[in-house]
């Protein structure tokens, strides 16, 4: 291509062609293009560290930003999600700054509950941890470790919070915290334990 650029401008030149305007044309074009092309080689060189670091997979539930969304397709210069919605959210590798991983290894599905402060808190935080213990120790829940039930985190304005932690297999945090908070409202209805609300109290005065 060099030889044949060089032939094609001699042959010009020779026919008494100026060629000096051809060359800085083609030179603010080059300037042009690799600018455009910045871009680019930024997507592939951060779409290279994000294969060598494996920081997500095809099928990964994963936080961009503040897009979301599972991993359907990624190449070295975009990624593509699929979020809540079905939208397909395609994002160029060069702009990824901070990824959160929702699947990577193992996941821990965080249970908050709020219940009244005329509830009896050790009795529900006995439901919590039994139930929880239940639920690992049957098989097919995907809970890999022993559950933690923290006790109260909160003394809040209408509640008293209490959270519990279920470390589970990779993305099955929300099957597993859909399912512990089905029953814990049956066991908490069963056992009169209110959950909290917000609620005004209005004195009269006489």
């Amino acid at each position: 291509v060099v030889i044949g650029l060089l032939m094609g401008f001699w042959i010009l030149s020779s026919v008494g062609i100026d060629v000096r305007p051809i060359i800085a044309g083609i030179g603010v074009v080059g300037i042009a293009v690799s600018l455009a092309a910045q871009n680019v080689i930024r997507d592939f060189i951060n779409g290279i560290l994000i294969l060598i670091e494996d920081q997500y997979n095809v099928g990964d539930w994963v936080e961009i930003g503040k897009l979301s969304g599972s991993v359907e397709k990624f190449t070295l210069r975009v990624t593509r999600l699929r979020d809540f919605d079905g939208n397909m959210v395609v994002i160029p590798n060069s702009t990824i700054q901070t990824v959160v991983n929702y699947t990577k290894i193992w996941s821990v599905a965080v249970v908050k509950v709020g219940i009244t402060y005329e509830s009896d808190y050790r009795k529900a935080l006995r439901i919590m941890q039994d139930l929880a213990d239940e639920m690992a120790e049957k098989e097919g829940t995907f809970i890999i470790e022993t559950p933690v039930v923290q006790g109260i985190t909160e003394f809040a304005e209408n509640s008293v919070n209490m959270r519990a932690m279920l470390k589970t297999s990779p993305g099955m945090q929300w099957s597993v915290g859909r399912e512990y908070r089905m029953r814990l409202k049956e066991r908490f209805d069963r056992d009169n334990i209110e959950f909290a609300y917000p609620q005004v109290v209005v004195h009269k005065v006489d």
